[in-house]
């Protein structure tokens, strides 16, 4: 394992985020924007900002209008959710929300062919089309502190994944609850991963994948998990999950064992993880937000993968060295014991049976007979 990660780039936000609020958009349908709430009730979109005069409770940004490519910023807050076009400079809708807005996410859902905005207030899912009609409701029963969409049953209709403050994960097909997970405390995180699996935490600092309804693994940390982001930082042409921490610890985990495979740190807690293409090089990078505003992206290299290469080249050169070592003192355990018996051997002073060696003339018989008795009794 390397230890150490080198950022391609950094920058300063000069503004303290909120851990859980940043979020990625293409608003103008080509250069992505990196977005994040402030302390002071401010949404920092790169270094221009804008003023919201209540408390921000969940963003999010995604492709929400049909036939507009440019991505939708959305603002939750205690009692209203605000759809933005930042592009245009205008409100798509805003709506009161009686049940506060905790959790968002944008994606298509069931059959439905559009893009929507699922809202998780305290006791409740709601979704919303681009217009601000609502499509969709259902209770939960506690507050919904994350929301996913992902196909969850392999069906080719995506799914919604829940956590709430009673310790469950729900899995929702339409109004329908089609699995259900206990965890130890509060889901703080969810995220979708490849081949239908998705990650999550739990408020005492527990990690973990699911493959449907099988656990792959959990770790736990005493610290908190504050985002968690599905990236390829290794270039093994297959995700892997990068977590961080409210320490400021990065690590980079296998998604089907969740060992750790590079780490770094931030001099500060982490506030969110997000990708894009950042530099505008045709290539993703994964960007890592501190609560101080530092932030930091990083990405797929030739030398972090050749590394990881070298690294497994060595554990297998290890094992097959110990392998060859337990031969060889077997061989060497099998020499001893024939060097004993030759010496005894030659001043007769041991037998070949105290010696534990079997004579070479020893002849074996064998005979097979039935059990009459036995026979009889059946």
């Amino acid at each position: 394992m390397n230890p150490v990660l080198r950022p391609v780039f950094t920058l300063e936000l000069n503004y303290k985020i909120i851990p859980g609020l940043v979020t990625l958009g293409k608003y103008d349908g080509t250069h992505p924007s990196l977005t994040a709430a402030t302390s002071t009730d401010k949404v920092v979109k790169e270094i221009a900002t804008l003023n919201i005069n209540q408390k921000i409770t969940a963003l999010a940004a995604g492709v929400l209008v049909s036939n507009d490519e440019k991505d939708i910023l959305v603002i939750g807050t205690n009692t209203h959710i605000l759809v933005y076009h930042v592009h245009d400079n205008r409100d798509v809708f805003y709506r009161e929300c009686q049940d506060g807005v905790r959790t968002l996410a944008i994606g298509t859902f069931n059959d439905v062919k559009m893009p929507v905005v699922m809202v998780g207030g305290n006791s409740s899912i709601q979704g919303y089309d681009h217009a601000g009609n609502e499509i969709f409701w259902t209770a939960v029963g506690d507050v919904v502190t994350s929301i996913i969409l992902t196909d969850y049953n392999k069906d080719g209709l995506n799914e919604i994944i829940a956590g709430a403050e009673d310790f469950n994960i729900r899995v929702y097909k339409g109004h329908q609850t089609i699995a259900q997970y206990t965890e130890t405390e509060v889901v703080t995180n969810l995220v979708a991963l490849p081949e239908n699996r998705f990650a999550y935490s739990v408020s005492n600092g527990t990690v973990g994948v699911y493959e449907q309804d099988v656990r792959l693994w959990r770790i736990k940390s005493k610290n908190i998990a504050i985002s968690l982001h599905p990236y390829d930082l290794l270039g093994q042409s297959t995700v892997q999950l990068v977590i961080g921490w409210s320490n400021g610890k990065i690590d980079c985990r296998a998604v089907k064992t969740g060992e750790v495979l590079f780490k770094d740190a931030m001099s500060s807690g982490i506030s969110g993880l997000v990708e894009g293409d950042y530099r505008s090089i045709g290539k993703a990078d994964i960007i890592c937000v501190s609560c101080e505003g530092e932030v930091r992206g990083y990405t797929t290299t030739k030398t972090l993968t050749n590394a990881a290469d070298s690294s497994e080249t060595e554990h297998d050169s290890v094992r097959e060295l110990l392998a060859q070592k337990q031969i060889l003192l077997m061989e060497l355990k099998h020499y001893s014991t024939n060097a004993k018996y030759n010496e005894n051997a030659m001043h007769e002073t041991e037998s070949y049976e105290n010696s534990g060696v079997i004579p070479a003339n020893t002849r074996l018989q064998i005979a097979i007979n039935t059990n009459d008795s036995m026979k009889n009794n059946q």
